[in-house]
């Protein structure tokens, strides 16, 4: 239970305290003055050192390593990162203009330095820095900047980027610049100034960063929202103060639940910070409530004006403390009344709960920063560092099998001169052997050719047959001839010995082929050479050909069956051997039609355009699949040394990683 620095043991005392013990000890014979004085500043322990010892310690190590210009990018910007959140803590003050907030500040610092009577352009935003963390080229205590850009404000993180800084000064000088030009009644009072930058010789900044953040619970939507982007980019403690006398009216409380859903989670059961402990809201100008024991009413009113506009947006702020909640491990809501205090500067005891618990934090807060940092940074190092095994193991293989396939390819591509002629040889082998079979073949259909279309032959048909001396019957006849000779064609080619043969030879040649073009070596199995298109199955379709397919029965049949019909109806006699006479006329009419020919045309196409025209087409693909091979290793292994520097590059973070100072 706080407790009231003011006792003289003699006075009465009344204490204002809700149900968890959190309240204000007013001794009721206490005279309250009705304007507010500038007391002395609160005094902070400098503890900051052992976080900037530990940021400088991370920094130095970076420079001493080679990492950095080896251009390590990655490893160092999350390094980076993590070594930039080692920085003091930015207190946030937000409220409406005449809430008090510089006034506060004031106190705080123990020192004049933001004007109490101004009224500010409602966007610019006040930075109070220690006077050591201005730039070498900042040679005054304030300066005033302007917008980056319509859609973009100033930048503090730029603050040292000098360029950056002096396109962007409006103004440079003393705290009096802030009178002149940032109230509505200054001398130079400039619209366009958003932001300005204070800095001060003051033990409270060694730890800190004060902002005053204006605009804040306006009614303006756009206002509002943009002052609430702004508090989740850089607060890291919000002080939002409201005036006693009208404490949190409807659109300040609409505001403030904006406000705390951005507001950063520090605390959790091990580090021992209390919840919401970096959430001050505060009933300020508190001199002005008589009698003060009222004050205690306007907290509880406050706190349930605000709870009420929680349930009517339940869902978000449900959210809000389930993430908070799922944190830190604690019940958020039910620290939320102790988070409303009082304050004015000439009366101590209605400060001194909000100055004690301003304290501790603000004492407290460079361990946990410190604490959080090494805590990142040992994960960065476990993860990275295993990510980094699994990067070097992957690699490491990769590397293996591309040298592997290096030595590989070079003794392949060094044969392959003597491959390609010995797969010349190969090739005009299976051509040669199509010529003979091609000869052969032609050589077999004559006799056959001879022995169907004889006068012999064409008698003994005819008597067979027993087919007279008619138009049908000699229309039959000449149709048998045809047959015959078709089926000739078909077992000269088709349905022969040398296309097995043949299918055989290039089957051979195929398997020779894929013997011949094999990448081995070193086990590299992953890649084989695989000639999907020379097989047997494929080939063999190709050579499916016969005399009904290109038309030729068709087209003797015409030849010869005219002339023997027209002939028949001329010479018609009923005497002599008219068997005889028909089949010399019909031998008579093949031989001047050519018919021979023709079917020796048909043997000429069948081996020299399809199985040659087939063949050949094999024979190129597989030897374009093996080229494509032969281009796809050497691609597979052009990047050798690339892979040899980034695993050098990988072994010099992970070493890098291994001896960070944590």
């Amino acid at each position: 239970m706080r407790k009231s620095p003011i006792d003289d043991g003699n006075c009465e005392s009344n204490f204002l305290a809700d149900k968890k013990g959190i309240g204000v000890e007013i001794p009721l014979h206490h005279s309250i003055s009705s304007k507010e004085t500038v007391i002395m500043g609160l005094q902070i322990e400098n503890n900051w050192k052992i976080a900037e010892s530990t940021k400088n310690i991370f920094v130095e190590y970076l420079q001493k390593s080679n990492i950095i210009s080896n251009g390590h990018s990655d490893i160092i910007d999350e390094y980076n990162k993590i070594v930039r959140s080692i920085r003091k803590p930015r207190i946030v003050f937000v409220g409406l203009s005449d809430a008090g907030k510089s006034t506060i500040i004031n106190s705080l610092l123990g020192v004049q330095v933001m004007p109490t009577a101004w009224t500010p352009y409602t966007s610019i935003i006040v930075y109070v820095k220690h006077i050591s963390d201005k730039p070498a080229f900042i040679k005054d205590d304030v300066w005033a900047f302007k917008a980056e850009s319509n859609t973009t404000g100033f930048d503090t993180t730029k603050l040292e980027d000098e360029q950056y800084c002096t396109k962007l000064c409006v103004a440079r000088g003393d705290v009096n610049i802030l009178q002149q030009y940032g109230t509505r009644k200054g001398e130079y009072f400039d619209e366009n100034i958003v932001a300005a930058v204070i800095f001060l010789d003051n033990n409270m900044l060694n730890v800190v960063e004060l902002i005053d953040l204006p605009g804040f619970g306006t009614g303006d939507r756009e206002a509002d929202d943009i002052a609430t982007n702004s508090l989740g980019q850089f607060a890291d403690v919000l002080v939002y103060l409201s005036p006693s006398n009208g404490f949190l009216t409807e659109t300040e409380q609409k505001a403030l639940q904006k406000a705390i859903q951005v507001l950063p989670c520090f605390e959790n059961i091990e580090n021992n910070i209390p919840p919401l402990s970096n959430l001050f809201i505060i009933s300020s100008q508190a001199h002005n409530v008589k009698p003060v024991s009222d004050l205690k009413n306007i907290l509880d009113g406050g706190y349930a004006r605000f709870k009420d506009i929680l349930l009517k947006n339940k869902s978000s702020i449900e959210e809000f403390f389930k993430k908070r909640n799922e944190t830190s491990g604690y019940n958020t809501e039910e620290y939320l009344r102790g988070r409303y205090f009082t304050y004015t500067t000439d009366i101590p005891f209605l400060r001194k709960d909000f100055e004690e618990e301003f304290k501790q934090l603000i004492e407290m807060f460079p361990h946990h920063i410190v604490t959080k940092a090494q805590e990142d940074m040992k994960t960065y190092i476990a993860v990275t560092g295993e990510l980094f095994n699994q990067t070097l193991e992957r690699d490491c293989l990769l590397l293996d099998e591309k040298l592997d396939m290096e030595v590989a390819l070079k003794q392949v591509l060094a044969k392959e001169s003597s491959r390609q002629e010995k797969n010349r040889i190969n090739r005009n082998k299976i051509l040669r052997e199509i010529d003979t079979y091609k000869e052969v073949s032609l050589a077999e259909f004559r006799g056959k050719f001879s022995r169907i279309i004889s006068v012999d032959s064409i008698v003994n048909i005819i008597e067979n047959k027993k087919w007279e001396e008619n138009e049908k019957d000699m229309k039959l006849l000449v149709e048998n001839l045809i047959s015959s000779l078709n089926i000739a064609l078909k077992n000269t080619t088709q349905y022969n010995t040398y296309l097995p043969k043949l299918k055989a030879s290039v089957n051979r040649y195929i398997r020779d082929f894929k013997n011949e073009c094999t990448i081995s070596g070193h086990n590299i199995s992953s890649r084989p050479f695989d000639a999907k298109i020379g097989n047997v199955g494929d080939y063999s379709s190709n050579l499916q050909i016969n005399a009904d397919d290109m038309g030729i029965g068709d087209y003797i049949l015409m030849t010869v069956l005219s002339p023997l019909v027209l002939v028949f109806g001329i010479f018609y006699t009923l005497f002599g051997n008219w068997r005889k006479d028909k089949a010399e006329k019909i031998v008579k009419s093949f031989e001047d039609n050519k018919i021979l020919s023709k079917y020796e045309d048909a043997i000429h196409k069948f081996w020299m355009v399809n199985a040659k025209n087939s063949f050949n087409t094999t024979a190129d693909a597989i030897e374009r699949e093996w080229q494509n091979e032969l281009k796809q290793q050497k691609i597979f292994i052009a990047d050798i040394e690339e892979i040899e520097n980034y695993i050098t590059n990988t072994k010099v973070e992970k070493k890098f990683l291994s001896n960070i100072p944590v």
